[in-house]
């Protein structure tokens, strides 16, 4: 997250400034003008270099852990032989709408049957009871609360107190798999990992700009994607965020929504929001939450009335939060992760990313900030962050425009880059060949890595560029990243989450290679096709221009509302009711229901209320009317004013 002070250059340290409205493309602006750009870019990244160093940037090694504290590991033991590559062919079924097994994820039953090697599980449990160590298993990872002294011994190392300005954390330099583990466990997370500061575990590279012309709140953003704001009642879908030992203020949620005039602001305090794990509300009266703060207004904004959960932990938030959602039924369909962990080692990454494939295939959408700080690093090669390095994440950037009454276009510090370590998949290869091979998109780094062999991020993007924040008490103007996006998307996934569960299907689950899928069947995008601006660098003249269909800046664009609505909801219902129609006499309608009947059963539009009836604007084009039949829980139907918009139609002007 970065901050553009809406007064003046007043600004919290640790939430650095940010956001410049022109465009990043050096083709779109004057040489000179872009020159200037470039230059105060590269002086604003500087003095924010200064800012975090001020503020205390150096990780710094303390005193030796007491030998009665209590610290939260967990021992990953190995998958079962060639799960990985299993996992890998039923994610293409399961996020195919056109496939038989489309949505039919995986049970926990399944998910331990084709991942755990029970074995591996058995002889480290044996072994840690031995040793006399609790533990609770989830699928491959046994996560233990010991004394420092008793995981000093077991794994040969020594625990120090570390601290990173006001961050602190207690973690080994280095660590031993016991000889009895070797042969069943492949890694220790919680022991060697240090995501306390900034640079691992803050807003993504922030950086300070010119303040922009003005601020795009929730509101807006339903208006300009075309989410109804309607206050989902009784609904079954839950997201979850992860804090990372921060939390928010109930009063700042309930400020949020009331001046923006959300429909959760008749809930009063009663808003559908949860903690799990260690709660942090009465420290965030004293430290910064603005990640965990932002990430609930976001997403609760775009699914009104969806519970949203947030996580904190004792130990490592990513490798626990993960290891729940795959491995537990939680009732979590969608997660949003703000934040970044840093060099970890592949041996870390790998174990983590693949926990992640296996939440995908349980039916979970992990959405991810790419980060601030543009394409490439200052030598001009490809940029990396984790986690969204990781193929089963859904990385999102940003885009910008709105805040200037302008169309969306990429934003120019949206983070973009290529992974060292995780193959692109299969589904990304064609779109990422057609992008780098365009003449069109010359404009790319010299230096940069555009091999095909490994991943690119984002998947998808959002509005990321001046929008206001609620805090300790004040409204924030200007505020931005991708930090802002990738909740954004979340809670638009949850309410599309939520009509589709009324109506007995799935959630969405991975969503882009579902994007593929759909455009590769149609030649129709869902979304918005993000086709100008650029990511830009900062040292480098060079950028990563938007361009028609996928692209490195935004994926395959903004969300659309409506198109997600039509080909995840009503087509998939359409599909499902000519399927039954095939083989069954029982004549059906096409129009959606209460999923309290049957999966695919059907009611005719004359006969809802249309007293509930409400038709939303958008500035990117017509929105369906929506209609909620009264009494249980509600459904939906699109009854007009529906643009199907191809994928090379531009964006209609943000009034």
């Amino acid at each position: 997250m970065i901050l553009v002070p809406s007064t003046g250059w007043k600004m919290s340290l640790k939430m650095s400034a940010v956001s410049c409205t022109s465009s990043a493309s050096e083709k779109s602006m004057p040489p000179t003008l872009f020159i200037v750009g470039h230059i105060m870019w590269k002086a604003s990244l500087l003095f924010s270099l200064v800012l975090l160093s001020f503020a205390g940037a150096e990780l710094k090694r303390l005193n030796r852990a007491h030998a009665n504290e209590i610290l939260r590991v967990g021992f990953a033991t190995k998958m079962n032989d060639g799960a990985m590559e299993e996992g890998e062919r039923l994610i293409y079924e399961l996020t195919n709408p056109w496939h038989s097994n489309y949505a039919k994820y995986l049970t926990v039953e399944e998910a331990n049957k084709l991942f755990v090697d029970r074995h591996a599980v058995e002889k480290t449990s044996s072994f840690l009871k031995e040793n006399g160590m609790s533990h609770v298993i989830e699928g491959n990872v046994l996560w233990v609360r010991a004394s420092v002294k008793s995981l000093n011994g077991l794994l040969n190392t020594k625990f120090y107190h570390y601290a990173k300005g006001a961050a602190s954390n207690i973690r080994a330099d280095r660590y031993d798999i016991p000889h009895e583990l070797r042969e069943h466990v492949l890694h220790v997370f919680g022991v060697v990992h240090h995501p306390v500061s900034p640079r691992w575990i803050a807003p993504l590279n922030p950086i300070i700009s010119a303040p922009s012309s003005g601020s795009v709140g929730p509101d807006d953003l339903q208006k300009l994607y075309g989410v109804p704001d309607k206050l989902i009642n009784n609904s079954n879908i839950g997201t979850m965020v992860l804090g990372y030992r921060g939390g928010y203020l109930p009063e700042d949620l309930f400020n949020f929504f009331q001046h923006f005039n959300s429909s959760l602001a008749s809930t009063g305090y009663n808003f559908p929001a949860k903690k799990m794990g260690p709660d942090y509300t009465t420290l965030c009266r004293s430290i910064d939450c603005g990640e965990p703060t932002l990430d609930m207004q976001y997403s609760m904004a775009m699914a009104p009335g969806v519970t949203t959960t947030l996580f904190n932990s004792e130990g490592d938030p990513f490798a626990e939060m993960i290891t729940y959602l795959a491995y537990n039924d939680s009732g979590v369909q969608v997660t949003t992760v703000s934040l970044g962990f840093g060099d970890q080692g592949q041996s870390y990454y790998e174990h983590w990313c693949n926990y992640t494939l296996v939440a995908a295939l349980r039916g979970i959408s992990y959405f991810c900030a790419s980060g601030d700080a543009g394409g490439v690093e200052d030598d001009c090669n490809a940029r990396h962050n984790y986690p969204v390095e990781c193929q089963w994440v859904i990385a999102v950037g940003g885009t910008q425009g709105p805040e200037s009454g302008k169309k969306e276009e990429a934003w120019f510090a949206g983070g973009v880059g290529t992974s060292v370590w995780a193959p692109m998949p299969s589904w990304q290869v064609p779109w990422a060949s057609q992008y780098f091979n365009s003449k069109s998109n010359a404009i790319v780094p010299a230096k940069a890595n555009t091999s095909l062999a490994y991943r690119w991020y984002p998947d998808v993007a959002a509005v990321a560029s001046s929008l206001p924040l609620y805090q300790n008490g004040t409204l924030r103007g200007g505020v931005g990243g991708t930090s802002f996006a990738s909740p954004i998307f979340a809670g638009i996934i949850s309410s599309i989450n939520h009509y589709r569960d009324i109506n007995g299907i799935p959630p969405v689950g991975y969503l882009p290679l579902v994007i593929s899928h759909i455009i590769n069947q149609t030649g129709v995008s869902p979304l918005y096709d993000v086709n100008s601006g650029a990511s830009q660098s900062s040292n480098c003249v060079a950028s990563f221009p938007a361009a028609r269909n996928w692209d490195a800046a935004t994926g395959f664009g903004s969300p659309n509302w409506a198109g997600l609505y039509k080909a995840l909801v009503t087509d998939v219902i359409a599909a499902r009711t000519s399927s039954s129609s095939s083989t069954s006499s029982t004549t059906s309608t096409t129009s959606t229901t209460d999923a309290s009947t049957t999966d695919a059963s059907t009611t005719d539009a004359s006969t809802a209320d249309t007293s509930t009836t409400d038709t939303v604007s958008s500035s990117h084009s017509s929105v369906p009317t929506i209609i909620e039949t009264t009494g249980g829980a509600s459904s939906m139907m699109i009854c007009g004013g529906q643009l199907l918009l191809s994928s090379c139609l531009c964006l209609i002007l943000f009034v």
